[in-house]
């Protein structure tokens, strides 16, 4: 993970080059700020770019430097603070989706420190909605029910799920102290829906499946401003819609460190998922391909990567069971390719039993 980091003190830069840089099991690529660079801009940057951002310091600062750029809690850049002694890590901006909590926590078991988490439903262990969102490729399609079913959590009421069998059994799986009950899908009000279509009653919220993986190939030093330019031509014309439909960016593993591919994944926050070559290579006897030509080659991408083919590969790969939706395009060292997942091949429960 691309992670932007300020420090202003000598303590503060010592936490971060020492203890926090060197924390293997984050497995973060810091971005230090400079500090000839101007703070204001450096931090709309990382806004820009969807990065989270850790402030070494005080709380009413980094709140200073955030205040002008903060849109919406679905975009805005994960924000954490940590005290330069190291004692306390805070998330302060997008604790779910964009997994500031998470990381957080994370951080302060690698330096030894406490995580200081203020999100009612985690601390109350109770059920998110969003969190849950977000860890099963699900868009959300009416978000201003996320505080609805918050509310309804925290106040210890059941909440009414209507979903197909497999997704309620994940919603139940969840940790927390909340209790549900599964209802007659198109047929009942729920609080929670998860279905591919509009669905019918009053619900809160309602959940769809992110069903379309990107497969991108891309010369080395490519940065994020080509890439996010390519890819979403790429998406207007194959009628892909990122928020709603995209669940991951896929790709070769010798590119699992491409700084651009590894921001762009993260600025629409997707999984970036990374295949060896000889998984591409198999793609074609796993996967149904629906073009009787097969996959694009080159002979030239084989002799660099080791597989005549990345785009259209990875992205089969990470939509596994699922079919090619765009063919390789390319474009200025870049190649863009896309995959759907079949989802949801069991029934509708319709008895809410």
């Amino acid at each position: 993970m691309i992670v932007k980091v300020c420090f202003f003190t000598e303590k503060g830069k010592d936490l971060a080059l020492k203890r926090l840089a060197k924390a293997d099991s984050l497995d973060l690529i810091p971005i230090y700020r400079d500090k000839d660079d101007d703070l204001g801009k450096w931090t709309e940057d990382a806004f820009n770019k969807r990065l989270p951002i850790i402030f070494i310091g005080a709380c009413g600062i980094a709140v200073r430097s955030i205040a002008p750029f903060i849109k919406d809690k679905l975009t805005d850049s994960p924000v954490i603070v940590i005290d330069d002694k190291g004692e306390f890590v805070i998330p302060v901006l997008s604790g779910h989706i964009g997994g500031a909590n998470e990381l957080a926590e994370n951080i302060a078991q690698a330096i030894g420190a406490s995580a200081v988490i203020t999100t009612s439903t985690d601390i109350n262990d109770r059920f998110a909605v969003d969190l849950f969102a977000k860890k099963n490729r699900l868009y959300i399609v009416n978000r201003d029910g996320i505080a609805k079913v918050s509310a309804k959590a925290l106040r210890g009421e059941t909440l009414k799920v209507a979903a197909y069998e497999e997704d309620y059994v994940k919603i139940q799986s969840e940790p927390g102290n909340t209790k549900f009950e599964m209802v007659t899908y198109g047929m009942a009000d729920a609080d929670i829906s998860i279905g591919d279509d509009k669905y019918p009653k009053k619900t809160l919220v309602e959940l769809r499946p992110k069903k379309v993986a990107i497969g991108i190939g891309c010369k080395r030093g490519k940065t994020f401003e080509e890439l996010k330019t390519f890819v979403e031509e790429m998406c207007v014309k194959s009628q892909i819609n990122i928020s709603k439909d995209v669940f991951a960016i896929a790709s070769i593993d010798i590119k699992k460190n491409e700084i651009g591919l590894m921001e762009l994944a993260q600025f629409y926050n997707v999984a970036f998922m990374v295949f060896t070559s000889e998984e591409l290579a198999n793609a074609d006897m796993k996967y149904e391909v629906n073009d009787d030509c097969g996959f694009s080659e080159s002979e030239f991408v084989k002799k660099i990567t080791g597989v005549s083919n990345v785009c259209e590969r990875a992205a089969m790969c990470a939509a596994e069971g699922g079919k090619l939706l765009v063919k390789k395009t390319a474009h200025d060292g870049m190649t863009f390719s896309a995959a759907q997942v079949i989802q949801h091949k069991g029934e509708m429960n319709l008895t809410g039993e």
